[in-house]
């Protein structure tokens, strides 16, 4: 017999029948008895197995799953790798003051309104160095209460760059304004409360870095400038309460939507007789991580860069990607019963990828490749029905669940249409959380408790290749229903048509 082409295909781990005692006071002999029994209802059940759906192929496989993921983001092309060019003698060069005009800083605070989620206004990203000279400049500083310094970093350069450190900016809120002055916390705008006429700050211009090199900006961020400041001179900590508290920074990065590169931007007049929107990139930061107590603005600064072209965008995102199998179980209460009903559980695995992707001429977003995030892998298992009459333990991975411990009395059948009662297929029964489950070893197993006078368990596994099952893998999505009480699965899950 071979495993349905149509239905799913997979890889098994394995199947038997141990003796697991549940009382110390058991006689070798009683042990002897009971375990005799076991392997004679056992050797019954594979003999009806075999003579309601045939002999099994020897490569027959019960794992029919494809595990195929659902994710949150489609991706379709791949790219290229690239091998970096060898950098030169890599140089960052500080040059003239340049003027930011009221157009572009109007653009800036319209778009990137203060205390407000801009989120969507921009991709998060990394870059690539170009084969020509590109510059960087901060154009905009606004409400930010930490303090921060705004880095940039290249694989293969073993420095990286600190390029803009907080309140080294200039700015007039009006025209009539004589003097230029440095922002506060409450940034250029005092809260969106005045506007800002002009800014003046420095070109930072950047020289044979290794072409095509990874490169991102990163943020180191303190709680304020005195702690930067005892950091900078050596200091390792600062005491809060009874407490030691590292002065060292969090770091935080264009790579986890902490830097967003924005769209739609409006040039500088500087800028515009010599470059186009093409080359030209802005880029929103913000300087509280986002998972915690950020306001989503990317507002606190702002820089721009340029160059022709202007280094090649990255875009990043992240996608949830679900997957899992559907275990469908026989607790051995009958050798002539094949609805695999006894235990319907499905075992979900979550995880998180983030996406990197470009941008194609006619704005599509085009799929670059995706990484794992680390920690992100969670498990969890749902109970969706039992129809057995015996207590039983499932252990899933590193996890444990009884029956008779969580609510439910060892002899409940529950959704799976006794007594003509209907199936729910969303049905919760039960549902806890997993560790250690690997979906390629099925390494699942359950403690049946025995009938009669013997006392103790029986251990069902999932079955070797060739062996008669009592437990089988489905995909649960597209979903695949269980039977009802004592209506054997149909013989074409086996074979194939």
């Amino acid at each position: 017999m071979k495993a349905k082409k149509l239905f799913m295909m997979g890889s098994m781990a394995v199947m038997g029948i141990a003796f697991t005692s549940c009382s110390k006071d058991l006689t070798v002999d009683a042990e002897a008895v009971a375990q005799a029994a076991v392997n004679q209802v056992r050797s019954e059940y594979e003999s009806n197995f075999v003579k309601k759906y045939g002999e099994i192929d020897p490569e027959m496989t019960w794992d029919y799953t494809t595990m195929n993921p659902i994710s949150s983001l489609g991706s379709s092309a791949s790219a290229a790798t690239t091998r970096a060019t060898r950098a030169g003698n890599p140089t960052m060069t500080k040059g003239n003051d340049i003027i930011i005009q009221s157009n572009v800083l109007s653009w800036v605070t319209t778009n990137l309104k203060a205390g407000s989620n801009n989120y969507l206004k921009g991709s998060p990203f990394y870059m690539e160095v170009p084969g020509n000279s590109f510059t960087i400049v901060p154009i905009f500083q606004g409400q930010a209460g930490y303090y921060w310094q705004l880095c940039m970093h290249v694989d293969g350069i073993s420095n990286d760059k600190v390029i803009w450190e907080k309140y080294d900016i200039e700015y007039k809120n009006y025209e009539s304004d004589r003097n230029y002055k440095k922002p506060t916390n409450t940034g250029m705008t005092d809260g969106n409360s005045k506007p800002v006429y002009e800014v003046k700050s420095h070109t930072y211009t950047f020289n044979n870095y290794p072409e095509n090199a990874r490169m991102y900006f990163y943020l180191r961020v303190w709680d304020n400038e005195n702690d930067y400041k005892n950091w900078k001179n050596g200091y390792k900590w600062k005491v809060v309460g009874h407490q030691y508290v590292s002065l060292d920074p969090r770091i935080l990065t264009s790579l986890n939507y902490q830097m967003l590169a924005l769209k739609g931007i409006q040039i500088p007049a500087a800028l515009a007789n010599e470059y186009t929107a093409e080359n030209v990139t802005f880029i929103g930061c913000e300087d509280a991580e986002i998972t915690s107590t950020g306001d989503r603005d990317y507002e606190d600064l702002v820089f721009m860069m340029y160059g022709k072209p202007a280094p090649p965008i990255t875009h990043v995102d992240v996608e949830t990607v679900t997957a899992g199998k559907r275990y469908l179980i026989e607790d051995l209460g009958a050798t002539n019963d094949f609805d695999f009903n006894d235990v319907v559980v499905d075992v979900v695995e979550e995880y998180k990828n983030q996406i990197y992707y470009n941008i194609a001429a006619n704005g599509q977003k085009v799929f670059d490749h995706k990484t794992e995030i680390d920690g992100s892998r969670k498990q969890k298992a749902i109970i969706r029905a039992m129809g057995g009459t015996r207590d039983f333990t499932l252990t899933i991975g590193n996890k444990s669940w009884t029956k008779s411990e969580n609510g439910y009395a060892s002899t409940d059948m529950l959704n799976t249409g006794w007594n003509g009662t209907e199936i729910e297929e969303n049905k919760v029964l039960a549902e806890f959380d997993v560790t250690g489950w690997i979906p390629a070893n099925n390494n699942i197993s359950i403690n049946v408790e025995r009938q009669g006078n013997s006392t103790g368990f029986y251990t069902i596994t999932f079955p070797k290749k060739g062996d008669v099952p009592m437990i089988v893998a489905t995909d649960i999505t597209p979903l695949t229903p269980w039977q009802s009480e004592k209506q054997s699965v149909p013989g074409w899950w086996y074979t194939e048509e």
